[in-house]
Formats: C-alpha cells, structure tokens, sequence
C-alpha cells in the first residue's frame, strides 16, 4: 500500500523463538530490497515471482525446514546466512538472473543450485554436520532411515550451479560427501578466475584446477574452515607459467596458502603443487617439508 521499495523483517532471539511464517507469496511491483532474520518459511512465501523488481535477498539466522524451493527471476544478489535447511529433502534455488551469491548452511541438506548462466560471485561455505553418514563416504549406505544419505539421489547439487562464477570461495566439513560426489562429474568452470577453497582434498583441488581453463589467482586457506581459527602461516607460490603441466590454466599468475599450522593434511597438498612446479616463500627462509623447498 506504500509501494515500499526496501522491507526488513527481523525476530530477535534464540531458537526455536522463530516466526512461523503461514502468509502466501508478497505481491509488489516496488520491492527491490528484502532483509529477513529469524524466520520460518513456508514454501509458497519464498516464491518472488509476483515481485519483479526485485534485485536483493538477504536472509540470516532462519529455517527453510518446510521449503522446497526459493525462486525469482529478477533476484540479481542472494544472501542466505546461518540457514537450517531439511533433512529429508533439498530446497532448491531457481535463479537465473543471479549475478552474486552468498551461502552458509549449518544445519541439514545442501541446497541443490540451478543454472546460474550469469553468476559473477559466489561464497559457499557447508557446515561440517551437513550431509553427513558414519557408514558411507558417498551417500550411498542404503539404510532408509539414514538422515544423511537419500537414495537415488546422485544429481549434481553445488558444483554445476555455480561453473559460471568468475570468482569462487568454496568451504565444506570434511565429512561432507556431497562435494566429491559432485567432482565426479565435475564441470567446466569455463570463467573463473579468481579461486579460493577453504579445505585441503588434494582430490577436489586437483579436480578443479583441471576444470578451471581461464584461472589466474588461487588461494588455499587450510584448516581455517572455523573463522575463529588463527592463521599463524602464510606462504607465497612462486613458478614459471610456461612450466605448469598443460592441464593446468597458462594464466595462473598467483598462488597463495594459509593455514593455521603446517600438518601432514597441509603437507599433503604442498607436496601435490610442488608437482606442479610451484615453490613457496615461507617465514621469509629456505624450508624443506615433506620433500617442499620454500625459498624466499
């Protein structure tokens, strides 16, 4: 009735003190802006359809328990923060038009992202707990009443949705099948340039750098997948583009790692660049790890 361009919502306190949301759908053809924090959705108000200026989602703090699917055709920025999703079944995001998106779930299953063809931006980030099962490493145990694995389903969920960022921050627990079920059929990052993996599977980033043609910059941060971890080391790679194996993209032109200390995990993957000709620069002296030379 204000034609309202920017609307915030927010319920303070701690779970379960959330607002059950049971309203259909808003209808405005004003709304650019919406800011929602301690809500629980049901499936028909996530869909924007009937709002077509919008450009901006930011939703913190909040359940997506009981929906199945966001969805909006204008939405240009999507930011979905400290979420709690099903864990019987994926929401999933129909957003086309997305050009940035950010995304941290702590509780239930990984959403599952649709084509993006004009994302520029995204930041995943997957809490340990999520999709998880103690009897298989795939998702695939076969126990119906296993909350970590569902049967049958084995299409693609974070990977194919974002292949079209230019730039890509991406961190998972480590238990987390989802992410190396979907390496399998790991697509073409056709336009990234700008990496950046929060985890240290020599597997996923072998994986990738393959499937990234056009890179320039990477950047490990190992161990750091807490935010309240420390980083006590920081190294620089130093190499010769002309000698990086062909699989490898000729324009990498930096390769940065961080890590909060130097384990066998951490060795692991700097043993794994040093076959690719990458030396590093570390505490500003010559050091050799598990067969690494650093030199400054």
């Amino acid at each position: 009735m204000c034609n309202a361009q920017v609307l915030r919502l927010k319920v303070h306190g701690e779970t379960p003190a959330f607002l059950r949301l049971e309203d259909p759908a808003l209808a405005s053809r004003h709304l650019t802006d919406i800011e929602l924090r301690g809500l629980v959705f049901n499936n028909e108000f996530l869909d924007f359809s009937r709002c077509p200026a919008l450009q901006h989602l930011k939703i913190k703090d909040s359940s997506f328990m009981h929906a199945e699917r966001i969805s909006s055709l204008s939405l240009k920025r999507l930011n979905i923060i400290r979420a709690m999703f099903n864990e019987s079944s994926r929401t999933r995001i129909h957003a086309p038009n997305l050009a940035s998106l950010e995304l941290l779930v702590t509780v239930g299953r990984i959403l599952i992202l649709e084509s993006m063809p004009l994302l520029v931006l995204a930041d995943v980030a997957i809490a340990a707990s999520c999709d998880c099962c103690s009897r298989s490493n795939n998702g695939d145990c076969g126990n119906e009443n296993c909350t970590g694995c569902i049967p049958n389903d084995t299409s693609s969920v974070l990977l194919h949705g974002m292949s079209q960022a230019k730039s890509l921050e991406f961190g998972a627990g480590t238990e987390m099948f989802i992410f190396r079920r979907d390496l399998k059929c790991c697509p073409t990052f056709c336009r990234l340039k700008t990496l950046k993996l929060t985890e240290h599977y020599v597997h996923a980033l072998s994986c990738i750098l393959k499937h990234s043609p056009v890179l320039e910059s990477l950047k490990l941060y190992l161990l750091v997948f807490n935010k309240g971890l420390k980083v006590n080391v920081k190294m620089s790679g130093r190499f010769n583009p002309t000698e990086l194996p062909s699989t490898i993209s000729p324009h990498l032109k930096s390769v940065k790692v961080q890590c909060g200390t130097v384990d066998r995990r951490v060795l692991k993957v700097l043993e794994f660049l040093s076959k690719l000709n990458i030396s590093f620069s570390f505490n500003g002296k010559k050091r050799k790890a598990g067969g690494i030379t650093s030199t400054t």
